[in-house]
């Protein structure tokens, strides 16, 4: 009996994992596992055409988004701002919101390393006053592969 609880816990995690692999979750978002284990929510916009997001694209966002943090740090180095100013991107979960306009397909990009415990995170934007740089955010412009805007929260 205990060797068939145990086959059937078995079968049932790895019934889990394969479907987080294989990204079967509802239309209106997209979980990706990142390099770190952490995950991305791509959160469309309500009745709006959905925008896909190659996986081309997704690297791309990464790489800028690395550099972005890359440079961010060592501005806050430069200003003698070494422990808590630090953003070390294992630590946050991510939102990408794509959206179009008649010259190019961008991406906004909402990072943050506190949140509650639940996972709205996935379907709702996370808007927070304040917080310093534990909410960081970028503009990508991903026809031009450049980042348009990068920005930390203030603080209180």
């Amino acid at each position: 009996m205990t060797k068939l609880i145990l086959f059937f816990i078995l079968i049932c995690t790895n019934s889990v994992v394969a479907q987080t692999k294989n990204i079967k979750i509802p239309a209106r978002i997209i979980e990706v596992d990142t390099l770190h284990g952490n995950y991305i929510a791509i959160i469309q916009k309500p009745n709006s055409k959905k925008i896909a997001l190659t996986k081309t694209e997704l690297r791309l966002i990464e790489k800028l988004m690395r550099e972005s943090v890359v440079e961010y740090n060592l501005q806050q180095t430069k200003k003698g701002n070494i422990e808590n100013s630090k953003i070390d991107l294992k630590e946050y979960k991510r939102q990408y919101f794509p959206y179009l306009d008649k010259n190019s397909k961008y991406i906004e990009v909402n990072c943050f390393c506190q949140m509650r415990e639940d996972e709205k995170w996935k379907v709702d934007k996370i808007e927070v006053d304040d917080g310093g740089n534990c909410y960081f955010h970028l503009i990508i412009d991903l026809k031009r592969k450049k980042v348009i805007k990068f920005y930390t929260n203030g603080e209180a």
